[in-house]
């Protein structure tokens, strides 16, 4: 057990003890909480105490002069991945969210740390887009595109004949004049049909980066156009989707 205050304790027991030491755990922690793992047939239960180990959700931006800033990566290698099954929203840090609701089609719309996840939902199939580094980490079930960022690229997908896609995406590096025109442009943007985010600055220069998406909703058809700053590169990774319900 650790003992750390504030940290959460770990209990290894048999499993035939799992309602005791529940009851211990809760009585002797106060836990608001307890989460249960089943690991090679013993019971491990993690207890959050309530002396502050709270982390807040991942969907819950951070604002300036908070502990944690929203700091958005550098570029680095940035792939388009196509999945047919929905993307857990855990995977990753989540600034901003948009859902849809249509007679046709469901979607959700998220921004996050250095791109966005689009899940398009119509008859029990789904399409979901995600754009984000190389780094992270995704599922390989169900995944029918991943494909490097560089330049100008396209892509089509057809799912079960409920869902067509397509995606032009394209990254590209300006000069500092022009990023700070485009940067600029996106933050003036406001409206209810338009997802805004702006981190702040990683230090090295002295504005934030950008995530800006359009959604234009129709009975049948959504699309998004999404931009993405990254101001240490003066990189602009843009995309223009669009799920058809069939």
């Amino acid at each position: 057990m650790r003992d750390r205050v504030g940290a959460p304790h770990i209990l290894s027991v048999n499993r035939g003890f799992e309602t005791h030491f529940k009851k211990v755990a809760k009585k002797i922690f106060r836990s608001r909480r307890t989460i249960v793992a089943m690991n090679v047939g013993k019971l491990i239960l993690v207890v959050a105490a309530r002396s502050g180990y709270n982390p807040p959700p991942s969907n819950t931006p951070q604002l300036k002069g908070s502990q944690v800033l929203s700091i958005r990566p550098t570029i680095a290698e940035h792939a388009l991945y196509v999945f047919g099954r929905s993307i857990h929203p855990e995977l990753f840090h989540v600034y901003r969210t948009r859902h849809v609701q249509r007679s046709n089609y469901s979607a959700r719309i998220d921004i996050t740390g250095d791109g966005h996840i689009i899940t398009f939902v119509h008859r029990h199939s789904v399409v979901s887009e995600v754009v984000c580094s190389c780094k992270q980490l995704l599922p390989q079930k169900r995944r029918i595109v991943a494909s490097i960022l560089r330049g100008k690229s396209q892509q089509k997908v057809e799912r079960n004949s409920r869902i067509r896609y397509t995606t032009e995406c394209e990254r590209e590096t300006v000069s500092p004049d022009m990023f700070w025109m485009v940067q600029t442009q996106l933050q003036r943007s406001n409206c209810e049909s338009e997802l805004l985010q702006t981190f702040d600055s990683s230090g090295r220069i002295a504005y934030g980066a950008v995530s800006y998406l359009h959604i234009d909703e129709r009975e049948s058809q959504m699309r998004v156009q999404a931009f993405h700053t990254f101001p240490d590169d003066h990189t602009i990774l843009k995309s223009v989707s669009t799920f058809n319900a069939v």
